[in-house]
């Protein structure tokens, strides 16, 4: 595939590992990625990617400070998508019990079940950017709740990503702003709805598009400038200009 050198990435986790959406408007790519090298190989071709995960872990925060502004920004509606990340000390626990332990040891609190079954792939992602430091500027947290709303005139959607009707709610939103418009019924007949949900491919879609409007109109994220993890990850959630 011929892709531009302006690679734009979304990137969204799912059952089978990451749903990732990759390339330029005009020639957008779909992949599902299950291991870590082809998914360090994905941030590494790309100019800028937004990821649906947590990127910089507080050690003694049960809610870093973006989380905390994510929920407000969103609404009441939806501010139970924003799940609190572990602390970073957390990232060593085997167990969900351990993990209860050794969070609630730093910050006060337990994790949630949901919390805990992201730990791998914030484990994942953690471990490329700690090892590999060029990609720390161009591998940004952002979430796709909050570029739905985005799109939708920055108003709060009416219904809930699982539910048929917020599909189609997203579904519309992603036809209507972008030009070169995927066949969505194909796409979702290409993988096993076991390995990847139909609200992972809008994610990643979503997230894959203000990606690549970021690149042309710049990133923005709170907080500017984003606090720094203790292993100098930034701890910020970033959208982009629509304009």
């Amino acid at each position: 595939m011929v892709l531009s050198s302006k690679i734009a990435l979304g990137l969204d986790g799912c059952v089978a590992g990451w749903f990732a959406v990759f390339g330029c408007p005009g020639n957008w790519h779909r992949e599902l990625v299950s291991d870590r090298h082809r998914l360090q190989e994905l941030l590494s071709i790309s100019s800028l990617s937004f990821v649906d995960i947590p990127i910089g872990l507080s050690d003694n925060e049960a809610a870093r400070q973006c989380d905390r502004w994510l929920r407000k920004r969103l609404g009441r509606s939806f501010a139970a998508c924003v799940f609190n990340p572990p602390a970073r000390s957390t990232l060593a626990a085997t167990s969900y019990t351990e993990a209860c332990r050794l969070n609630q040891e730093r910050t006060g609190k337990k994790i949630s079940v949901q919390t805990w079954n992201l730990v791998p792939k914030i484990r994942q992602i953690d471990e490329i950017l700690t090892e590999c430091e060029f990609l720390r500027d161009r591998v940004r947290e952002s979430h796709p709740e909050l570029l739905f709303q985005l799109l939708n005139g920055d108003r709060p959607l009416t219904h809930k990503k699982k539910t048929a009707a917020g599909q189609e709610e997203r579904r519309q939103l992603l036809y209507n702003a972008i030009a070169d418009r995927p066949n969505w019924d194909d796409i979702r007949a290409s993988y096993r709805k076991k390995d990847v949900a139909t609200d992972d491919i809008f994610d990643a879609t979503v997230l894959a598009y203000f990606a690549a409007k970021a690149i042309a109109n710049g990133t923005r994220s709170f907080p500017e400038p984003g606090s720094s993890d203790p292993k100098g990850l930034t701890m910020a959630i970033s959208w982009a200009r629509l304009g």
